[in-house]
């Protein structure tokens, strides 16, 4: 870091800092995903599932580290100020993205499938689906996450995959996940060339994962 810029002192202790706030922040995301998971707080907002995402994956993988390229170049605050609401926006695109395919995918048979169900994850999803089930669904539901992983079955991950597609949840939550994108590649830039970059790497990390739709 000090190599990074070492004729100006005042800008080293900035990407120090910022490193630092990487690390808090993701930590801080994390531990209240644990948290929550192990002490099966299913019962969640959109907001807290939101709250945690912005942590554990817009900071950490796309406001954080663009910050910190930007701030080795000696960006200015208002420069910082767009690429935290464009990492921001996007990095919750990327998190919805993720769990989605953590929910519905079987990965190839390369991993357990349905993964964030087997898992007990608190995803927003799981808060969306807690919202519209009914007392019965709901009930059920808690049941199967309240499970061990090792004692869920298929038919379990049926069930609530069943009760995913009667609400369209995983619909509800591709829009949010698009809608995320779409923000953040509106707000990007002004300047053509930087826009089209951002562009491309929105496509880029949100593409592969599930079927938003990437029509600009």
């Amino acid at each position: 870091i000090y190599y990074a810029d070492s004729s100006n002192p005042e800008n080293a202790k900035k990407i120090t800092d910022e490193l630092f706030t990487i690390i808090m922040r993701t930590a801080e995301g994390q531990s209240i995903e644990f948290m929550w998971t192990s002490a099966k707080k299913f019962e969640v907002s959109d907001e807290d599932c939101i709250f945690i995402n912005d942590g554990k994956t817009s900071y950490y993988s796309v406001s954080g580290p663009m910050r910190l390229g930007a701030l080795v170049a000696n960006a200015t605050q208002e420069q910082l100020d767009k690429l935290t609401e464009f990492g921001t926006n996007l990095g919750r695109a990327f998190q919805l993205a993720d769990d989605i395919l953590g929910a519905t995918s079987d990965f190839g048979g390369l991993k357990q499938a349905h993964t964030d169900i087997f898992e007990g994850k608190v995803t927003i999803l799981l808060s969306n689906l807690m919202s519209q089930a009914t007392v019965s669904e709901k009930s059920k539901i808690l049941s199967i996450y309240n499970k061990k992983m090792d004692d869920k079955t298929d038919e379990d991950t049926r069930f609530i995959l069943e009760k995913m597609n009667k609400y369209k949840i995983i619909e509800s939550v591709t829009k949010l996940a698009n809608d995320y994108k779409t923000i953040a590649t509106k707000n990007a830039t002004a300047r053509d060339v930087l826009r089209k970059y951002h562009h491309n790497f929105s496509d880029f990390i949100t593409l592969p994962r599930t079927t938003i739709n990437m029509n600009r």
